[in-house]
């Protein structure tokens, strides 16, 4: 009896210490499984955080790749509009302006010959300036027809009948004198407020407003 109590006791502890030590190991197994997939969930997380970070930086780059071609384009177009109208501004002050400020009654009415190709430049990019700030190209818009306006009265002016009589040998009607001459007062107040408006719109396409 005595035997067979040592050998059940003995039996009880060793099933207790393999239960204990298989246990353990069923722990630490766990542990490891729990701690890789912890570690691939946060090494996910790391690697999603990382993917969104370089699509973002590559945005931004894009963006500034693009902010700077539109302010080149802007530039560009700046440049060209803004030498045409000076251009034009300094031919009218310099050829066009001095024969009407200078006319005198009775005298030969002045005249100019133009060509119908004055705007090359703005013609020729009339389709781009939506590049611009909305205000500055609505204002450049309005500053060309007025100019071209006002080349067009001084070419259909030249060639009016009451200019074309006091340049020839027929006989002028006082009443031709009297059109001539408030025709040229009222070209040489346009003209004025004109070249203003000129100045101003080729302050405008200074390319630290525009592109501001």
């Amino acid at each position: 009896m005595e035997m067979c109590a040592n050998a059940i006791h003995a039996l009880s502890w060793s099933g207790i210490i393999n239960n204990c030590i298989f246990t353990k190991e069923m722990f630490a197994a766990g542990f490891s499984i729990l701690g890789a997939l912890l570690g691939a969930f946060i090494g996910g997380r790391a690697a999603r955080r990382a993917a969104v970070e370089a699509i973002a930086e590559q945005r931004a780059v894009d963006d500034h790749r693009a902010h700077e071609d539109h302010r080149r384009r802007q530039r560009t177009l700046a440049y060209a509009l803004q030498a045409e109208m000076t251009a034009l501004r300094d031919h009218y002050r310099e050829y066009l302006q001095p024969p009407f400020w200078n006319y005198r009654r009775e005298q030969p009415a002045p005249g100019i010959a133009a060509s119908s190709l004055y705007f090359t430049v703005f013609d020729a990019n009339s389709e781009h300036l939506g590049i611009l700030k909305p205000e500055d190209a609505s204002a450049l818009i309005r500053c060309y027809t007025a100019m071209k306006g006002s080349v067009d009265a001084l070419k259909e002016f030249s060639v009016d009948a009451h200019c074309v009589r006091s340049r020839g040998p027929a006989s002028v009607l006082v009443g031709d004198w009297d059109w001539i001459a408030n025709t040229v007062q009222r070209i040489n107040i346009r003209s004025k407020e004109l070249l203003e408006e000129v100045d101003k719109t080729i302050k405008r396409l200074d390319t630290d407003h525009l592109t501001a």
